[in-house]
């Protein structure tokens, strides 16, 4: 079986965002899971937002791959990750995945050995659709911690 990553970047090993597009989110090498860096998404009463466009074909399905940590010891915000389908016009027809993890469930990465990796299946991509955009935002919540993520996948399996 072999698998096609759509996720661009999706380790940060270019010390840059790029083709990311964020709010609130830096690149760091104080943290990574693999190679020297990182995405960081800043915690607190910010709100942050990761997120990226690619190219799907109607009838594949995907499993998607992120380690995630907070970087000290304060409690961890409300992370929410989303993959929304989207059609010729940018529309939105249908949602892939839409997952959640709660407030202060993530380790504490301030050794930058404590990550954990979330595994989700997507659904099967509308007759529609021909593209999917990644979202990864954490909400707003006072005396949070910064967020790190890393090795991030959306493997299509053929």
């Amino acid at each position: 079986m072999s698998f096609i990553n759509r996720i661009v970047n999706g380790d940060f090993e270019t010390g840059t965002l790029t083709p990311w597009g964020s709010s609130n989110v830096s690149i760091t090498n104080l943290h990574s899971h693999t190679g020297n860096f990182s995405a960081q998404l800043l915690g607190g009463t910010t709100s942050s937002l990761l997120t990226q466009l690619v190219p799907v074909v109607p009838g594949e399905s995907f499993e998607f791959f992120l380690s995630i940590a907070k970087t000290g010891g304060l409690p961890s915000p409300q992370v929410d990750i989303t993959i929304i389908y989207l059609n010729i016009v940018a529309l939105p027809v249908s949602i892939g995945l839409s997952t959640t993890i709660p407030f202060d469930h993530l380790p504490d990465n301030t050794n930058n050995k404590n990550w954990i990796t979330i595994y989700e299946t997507t659904s099967i991509v509308p007759l529609t659709a021909i593209d999917a955009v990644v979202l990864i935002n954490n909400v707003p919540s006072p005396a949070t911690e910064d967020i790190v993520v890393d090795s991030i996948a959306l493997l299509q399996t053929l």
